[in-house]
């Protein structure tokens, strides 16, 4: 289920010393369309497949180098499959640095042998992190800052004069999902939604679809469940944490859960 949402990275700062997620990945056909504050960065090594990153769309092939702003709704899908590996950078290491990761805008999608050169040399150390050993900390920390200087110094875009003059309809999705996952817990409305975002509802209902693949309801159903699942897991009642997530009825959350989920939620017949 492509889910489109904002990723908080929560977990990124447990180990304050690496705030880093380094993800790989083999055969990849889809996945969540989704924004966050911190950069993330892919290196394709094989297969080939499409990303949407906000309003443009790349062919992904290997060898090719492609960097999610910040604040970029992003979704990967291929037919065929795709090998890869993706690290995500917390900005607040990068603002630690001097490096303003938030405000600065990186070219999305390139080929570059000194920047993969780089970018192996950090996986390499990322993959023999470890948490008790200074040395290899160190190390790992100085490989990621020089992949985050050596995209400063050649990977920054240029912002042209009429970015940001008006709204991009990506912006709207990311309204969108801002306002829902603050408010999923009482009743919306399309109405409702388009209002908070400054749209029409007709507008919205087709760049939501465009960029995310699904449309705002199943969006806001699938966070309802996700988010009741959770409450069960911590031992509220069924009835209970359909009410707090937002459904009016049981028997609509139980239809509604079982379609999004694949299961029944623990419980409900």
């Amino acid at each position: 289920m492509n889910q489109p949402t904002y990723e908080h990275h929560y977990g990124i700062r447990q180990n304050k010393l690496c705030p880093f997620f380094l993800r790989t990945g083999k055969g990849l056909r889809d996945t969540v369309a989704n924004w966050h504050k911190n950069i993330e960065v892919f290196f394709i090594t094989g297969g080939e497949g499409h990303i949407r990153c906000g309003v443009a769309e790349y062919a992904l092939t290997a060898g090719n180098i492609v960097i999610v702003n910040s604040g970029t709704v992003h979704r990967i899908y291929s037919a065929k499959g795709i090998d890869y590996f993706c690290v995500i950078v917390d900005d607040a290491f990068c603002r630690e640095n001097g490096l303003d990761t938030e405000h600065t805008r990186f070219e999305e999608h390139f080929c570059d042998g000194n920047t993969e050169r780089i970018y192996m040399e950090m996986i390499g150390h990322l993959q023999k992190n470890d948490s008790e050993n200074q040395l290899q900390i160190a190390k790992t920390r100085h490989a990621v800052l020089n992949l985050l200087i050596d995209l400063f110094e050649h990977h920054c875009a240029a912002v042209t004069k009429s970015e940001g003059a008006q709204p991009r309809s990506d912006e709207y999705v990311k309204k969108a999902i801002l306002y829902i996952n603050d408010s999923y817990a009482s009743p919306i409305t399309l109405e409702d939604i388009a209002k908070a975002v400054g749209i029409s509802r007709f507008h919205l209902s087709r760049e939501f679809k465009k960029y995310t693949n699904q449309t705002l309801f199943t969006y806001l159903n699938t966070l309802r469940c996700k988010n009741a699942e959770l409450c069960i897991q911590r031992g509220m009642s069924v009835t209970q944490a359909a009410y707090e997530n937002g459904f009016e009825t049981l028997s609509y959350f139980s239809r509604t859960y079982k379609k999004l989920m694949g299961t029944p939620p623990s419980g409900v017949t």
